[in-house]
């Protein structure tokens, strides 16, 4: 990748005034078994690489594909120049920043041999499970190399990070997923299997049957946290949607109870995300969110935060919408890295607790709510009924559905788990909360 970025520079300082790079490398050998069907697979050295120009004043955009040619990049180079449109900044950034290390994990072929044997393993649990009528499980074994470059950098800011993730997906509702950034222990990944496969309720329940009304508890998963707080809440933690008037929030409001903690911390390198830099060159650092139940900062672009005469807060991340390939993508303003601190509780102490509730590990249509208020009524995919502290079955499907508002739900936080899980790009624990139903 470093030739292919070297080749570029030299046509970029040749015909525009300034210039930013982002580059992602990435290769991935998969092990998989659908239903019994069992697959290896692998790409290698697929590479992106997206720019921002700047030339007489005017910012355009262009992609790089990792094989396109020094001519072909020219070409781009004139076409993105006549597309452009008057540049908000006069200039891309450039600074001191702190390199993080690598995480390598030793690709040999025992290892993959070792990968292939785990999935195999697990195939033999799952299937021979009565409480699994259909299944997939697959491991990835992925390496991503990402590089940030502007013209006036002495060098680049880079990372290299090997990871292997591992998701099973039972009865196309139920899931469990882990990551490991050192190679993971075969009787480790087989113990969380047969411990999550066990743990499945045999029974559907209809809503008629148990008769919730008005507000229950309600645990979400870490997943639907995630989903929940980055596509309701951050709506109106981005500076963007504040100077159009659409945000709820005031900085010093108070949001949630005093334990709720709640940050972006690109620089936690617990997570896959954590980057010196975003995609603006802006060195990361820790933004928080909620601290103490109190709302603190919003979260901003440089483009955005120069708009409004603040301080970027590291948060312009190239981010695609919908069909745009990532490396054509504009800035926006997005959370790098979510973090909410973890509660005292276990989650089998929070379930015990319970009266009458459910356990969220995913709801359908969560696209369909309205981040401008903040509002959510959704069918539930996959759900837990809890009745006195047991679940006593699964949600059936097409039965139940909840609503909400995430400022509502924010704000009747019951706790959150003591474990947490890590996603990738966020850090987080079971949601404890009360909900209609």
């Amino acid at each position: 990748m470093a030739k292919t970025i070297n080749s570029i520079k030299r046509v970029l300082n040749k015909f525009v005034d300034d210039w930013e790079l982002v580059s992602t490398s990435s290769s991935v050998f998969s092990v998989s078994s659908a239903n019994g069907k069992f697959e290896i697979g692998s790409e290698i050295g697929v590479s992106q690489t997206g720019i921002r120009l700047i030339k007489d004043g005017v910012l355009s955009y262009m992609a790089v594909n990792g094989l396109d040619s020094v001519d072909v990049v020219r070409h781009g180079l004139k076409l993105a120049v006549k597309s452009g449109v008057k540049s908000d900044i006069e200039a891309f950034y450039s600074s001191n920043y702190n390199q993080m290390p690598d995480v390598n994990i030793k690709k040999t072929s025992s290892l993959m041999k070792q990968l292939s044997n785990i999935v195999k393993k697990a195939q033999k649990i799952v299937s021979s499970s009565s409480k699994v009528s259909n299944f997939s499980i697959s491991i990835n074994l992925s390496s991503t190399e990402k590089t940030v470059l502007t013209k006036l950098m002495d060098s680049s800011v880079k990372r290299h990070i090997d990871a292997i993730s591992f998701t099973v997906y039972v009865n196309s509702k139920d899931f469990d997923f882990k990551i490991f950034t050192v190679e993971p222990k075969e009787e480790e990944i087989l113990y969380a299997i047969e411990t999550f496969i066990n743990s499945l309720p045999k029974k559907p329940v209809y809503h008629k049957e148990v008769g919730f009304k008005g507000e229950i508890d309600v645990v979400f998963h870490p997943v639907m946290v995630d989903s929940l707080i980055k596509g309701l809440f951050a709506y109106h933690v981005y500076y963007d949607n504040v100077m159009v008037n659409n945000s709820r929030l005031h900085v010093n409001d108070k949001v949630a109870p005093a334990f709720v903690n709640i940050s972006d911390d690109a620089l936690n390198l617990s997570l896959l995300s954590a980057f010196p830099c975003d995609d603006e060159a802006v060195p990361s650092r820790k933004n928080m969110i909620v601290d103490k139940g109190i709302f603190k900062s919003y979260l901003s672009s440089r483009a955005v935060a120069r708009k409004a005469n603040i301080k970027s807060t590291g948060n312009g991340m190239r981010y695609p919408v919908l069909s745009e390939p990532w490396n054509k993508a504009p800035i926006r303003s997005k959370i790098r890295a979510l973090v909410i601190e973890n509660g005292k509780r276990e989650l089998e102490d929070i379930v015990l607790r319970i009266q009458n509730g459910l356990i969220v590990n995913t709801m359908l249509g969560l696209h369909t709510a309205n981040p401008l208020t903040g509002d959510f009524a959704n069918p539930l995919l996959s759900a837990y009924i809890v009745v006195d502290g047991e679940i006593i079955g699964y949600a059936a499907p097409g039965t139940w559905m909840i609503k909400g508002n995430i400022f509502d739900i924010l704000k009747d936080t019951q706790g959150f788990s003591k474990e947490r899980l890590n996603l990738g790009s966020s850090l987080l624990p079971y949601w404890h909360t009360r909900i209609k139903v």
